[in-house]
């Protein structure tokens, strides 16, 4: 697989590669474009460039995918993590404001229960972002309160209105 790529020099960063998009999906770029050139989610990407998001996931390409829809929409990226142990450990010093969780990690740790610990201790919602959307699968991540749950593969546009639609503050009750 190859795309286009940034060096980050930036030491918040210690990444080489960033700012990917891979050239398994070019017309996701264009489509990208024009969704992004939209005055309404212009606005909505600058107004929330303050957000930080975990991404969680062991597949390397999945990471990476996510990584350019988060910044893409103008949001800080924390991580990426590969195990459950690793997701926790950043969500408790990091303290960002939404998960991106895969279901299966590294080393066979379980994002559903990284997930409920997640936001048992920190109150820290995921999105689900994964290939195993059975229905079992789903009964046993809404004990994470999540915030939504998207099938891999997805699509960026897919990805970014999960994500913005997660970072929505709930409306009040009258």
């Amino acid at each position: 697989m190859t795309g286009t790529a940034k060096i980050c020099e930036a030491a918040p960063c210690r990444r080489r590669v960033i700012d990917t998009m891979p050239a398994t999906v070019p017309a996701a770029a264009d489509t990208w474009d024009r969704l992004r050139a939209q005055p309404e989610n212009r606005a909505v990407a600058t107004a929330k460039a303050t957000q930080q998001i975990l991404i969680v996931d062991d597949e390397l390409w999945a990471a990476l995918d996510m990584e350019w829809v988060v910044r893409k929409l103008g949001h800080e990226v924390v991580g990426p993590a590969a195990t459950a142990d690793a997701a926790i450990e950043l969500a408790e010093t990091e303290r960002p404001d939404l998960v991106l969780m895969d279901i299966q990690l590294a080393n066979d740790s379980d994002g559903v229960a990284a997930a409920v610990e997640i936001r048992q201790r920190f109150d820290i919602p995921s999105l689900f972002v994964s290939a195993h959307g059975d229905p079992v699968v789903r009964n046993r991540a809404a004990a994470a309160r999540p915030s939504g749950f998207i099938e891999k593969p997805f699509t960026p546009e897919a990805l970014a209105l999960a994500i913005e639609a997660a970072l929505e503050p709930d409306e009040p009750s009258t």
